[in-house]
């Protein structure tokens, strides 16, 4: 059984966890129809809340992959190696452009290292935001050690005048060509008891813990 912090303070580098960052209501659709959604098509439609700002999403969906990958973003799931993210930062604080979302409604599909490589895909690290032009990205789950690792377990989102580009490693992650099937989800970690009973009673084969220290 994946091994899953209780707190955002324990989150570390050598960890073999990643996260799938959701709104609830989305995250159960997913789990419904056994697949993980490419980015493009979790931002784009379906009629459910995307978590984050709509530009930058368009934005991110439609990034290219440097050579020698191919394709773009959004048709690659996103997984993000905090569940605290900018984007789901951006819609419990109600950021202009932002879908609005209330914290109890952001939950996090959690997944391993190892069940990605099992799964055989093509799968891209990357060691901050995608769409920056100091983005390094690499086939390498080593690249992750350069993340922003001190500002992740502080949830620190305010750019440095010695380093400004750092703030920008904290969305460390990696890019799965999707979709991606949902048994090798290790778990849904929710913010309160009540969003966990909610998910359990739409998914009762599913895995579900009440994590309020780890999302926003």
């Amino acid at each position: 059984m994946l091994d899953i912090p209780k707190s955002y303070k324990e989150i570390n580098p050598d960890a073999s966890i990643l996260y799938l960052c959701l709104h609830v209501e989305a995250a159960i659709a997913m789990m419904r129809e056994n697949y993980l959604w490419p980015f493009g098509e979790t931002v784009a439609g379906r009629d459910l809340v995307a978590i984050g700002i709509d530009r930058f999403n368009s934005r991110r969906a439609a990034q290219p992959l440097p050579v020698p990958w191919t394709g773009r973003v959004g048709e690659f799931v996103v997984f993000d190696v905090t569940p605290c993210t900018r984007p789901a930062f951006a819609s419990v604080t109600a950021h202009p452009g932002a879908a609005r979302v209330e914290r109890r409604d952001v939950v996090a599909v959690c997944i391993s290292h190892e069940a990605l490589r099992a799964l055989g895909r093509p799968t891209v690290y990357v060691d901050r935001m995608c769409t920056r032009a100091e983005a390094n990205f690499s086939g390498d789950r080593d690249l992750l050690g350069t993340a922003a690792w001190a500002r992740i377990r502080t949830r620190n989102l305010r750019a440095a005048a010695e380093d400004p580009e750092e703030v920008f490693r904290y969305d460390a992650g990696a890019l799965v060509w999707g979709p991606v099937p949902t048994s090798l989800a290790a778990a849904v970690v929710c913010k309160d008891a009540a969003t966990a009973a909610k998910v359990r009673a739409q998914l009762p084969a599913t895995r579900v813990e009440a994590l309020p220290d780890l999302l926003w």
